[in-house]
């Protein structure tokens, strides 16, 4: 609660930092992030190399009628990948590299300006 409460007051606040308002509930939300204790989210890489959805996960989301997760923030090669896993679709994608250096009002980042369709 705290956290959220210092992002409200000022979000910009420790500009692209650890000392970011905010830090430790996005550093949660990462699955290198908090020491690797996470419950949001996780990868699709293993070893750097891209790996098939579970069975049991693949039917878990079928059930709930998904068919495709489009994934962000997963830098692997130059390109999206796409992972085929039975009747479901992962598409992994980064804007990484869309624009290195992009001077921003956090500070200078790599995520740069991107846009898709």
């Amino acid at each position: 609660a705290n956290e959220v409460e210092a992002f409200k007051r000022n979000p910009k606040a420790g500009k692209n930092s650890k000392e970011r308002a905010g830090h430790g509930l996005m550093d949660y939300a990462l699955h290198c992030g908090n020491g690797g204790k996470t419950v949001i989210c996780s990868s699709h890489l293993k070893d750097g190399n891209a790996t098939p959805v579970p069975v049991d996960v693949q039917r878990y989301l079928l059930k709930g009628n998904i068919e495709r997760l489009v994934v962000g923030h997963v830098p692997h090669g130059d390109c999206p990948t796409v992972i085929r896993s039975g009747d479901v679709a992962v598409v992994m994608a980064d804007t990484s590299y869309s624009k290195m250096g992009h001077a921003s009002e956090w500070g200078v980042d790599n995520r740069g300006s991107a846009v898709s369709e």
